[in-house]
């Protein structure tokens, strides 16, 4: 099924192609992830998959989000989306299968939304993390965000409240008098 290791990894834009492999990394992560966050009963509901597979449509649907995934020896590993605008961008989901978890792929997809958004002179990324989610706000802190203190109710199942905590980076301004940056090439002599 999955490698225990990525040993290539490529990050491209989604397609609806990908609509099955996304929802089974996502359900995978989920599961995976929030298992300490809600009860037994939410991974167990007869709509729980289908919640899954309908949140992916709409992520793959969505004409303001870009969405990447990220894909490994064993094909799609993970996918990131995030509404990008030269205001800033948003990061509505990083999910990884978690047999791919600690490869590098969210950190490279996060560094694609980065890319993005540096490209078009933007220079705040925001993301919001569940605090019952300690793996999630783990990789946020090792790729250098930070808390900015604001906090916002998840009201996903109301009977199991949880909290979002706010985390932001901020990138360095591109002199987009200059054009985006090429890649230098050497040639053989």
């Amino acid at each position: 099924m999955f490698a225990e290791y990525v040993a290539v990894l490529s990050i491209r834009r989604a397609t609806l192609d990908d609509l099955e492999p996304m929802t089974s990394a996502y359900t995978a992560a989920w599961r995976q992830g929030f298992q300490d966050m809600f009860t037994a009963g939410v991974f167990a509901g007869d709509d729980f998959a289908s919640d899954r597979a309908a949140e992916c449509r709409a992520v793959l649907i969505n004409d303001e989000t870009d969405t990447f995934v990220a894909e490994g020896d064993q094909g799609l590993i993970g996918f990131a989306a995030a509404h990008v605008q030269r205001s800033g961008a948003e990061i509505e989901d990083i999910w990884l299968h978690p047999n791919s978890w600690g490869t590098g792929a969210g950190a490279a997809l996060a560094s694609t939304i980065e890319e993005e958004l540096r490209s078009i002179g933007g220079t705040r990324l925001t993301a919001w993390v569940p605090e019952d989610s300690p793996s999630g706000r783990r990789f946020f802190d090792k790729l250098g965000w930070r808390a900015t203190g604001m906090i916002e109710p998840l009201g996903l199942y109301l009977d199991q409240p949880n909290r979002l905590f706010e985390y932001e980076r901020m990138l360095a301004a591109m002199d987009m008098t200059l054009g985006r940056p090429r890649p230098v090439m050497s040639l053989p002599i």
